[in-house]
């Protein structure tokens, strides 16, 4: 069995290239091309974290004056939460039933949200250096 990454930039997720039958013989092509595309979002995701990970905490600590110990510790508490907004998320998008599937239309309708909540992130209103390290805790957390 033969694994290579979905994405150039090695997302964590692997996908199975080898070719399978189903009991007729066919080969089941179709499988590979699925499983390319459910993939295919994180080259998004990835450059966003990226952006994110890297530019945001820089203008906030340099260009903003926030703590970076402070950003730290929102990192580590952000984690935190992720880590448990995950699992609700999980288990609230497998048992959602809808005619585009489980996942499309969180995918679908989360989309706007997100890009709007990414502009907000590096377009803070000016204030205290307390105000910030709270306005980038609730955008990075909803991002």
């Amino acid at each position: 069995m033969t694994y290579v990454p979905p994405t150039a930039l090695l997302s964590i997720r692997t996908i199975q290239l080898t070719a399978t039958y189903d009991e007729g013989g066919k080969s089941n092509d179709f499988i590979i091309k699925k499983k390319l595309a459910y993939s295919s979002n994180q080259i998004g995701l990835s450059i966003l974290w990226q952006a994110f990970s890297a530019i945001a905490i820089f203008y906030y600590v340099t260009v903003l004056n926030v703590s970076g110990t402070s950003i730290s510790i929102e990192m580590i508490i952000y984690g935190i939460l992720n880590a448990l907004f995950n699992l609700a998320a999980g288990y609230v998008s497998n048992r959602t039933k809808t005619r585009f599937g489980r996942r499309i239309p969180y995918i679908l309708f989360g989309s706007l949200p997100f890009g709007v909540l990414f502009f907000f992130l590096f377009n803070p209103p000016s204030g205290s250096t307390t105000m910030l390290l709270i306005y980038f805790f609730t955008r990075s957390s909803s991002i």
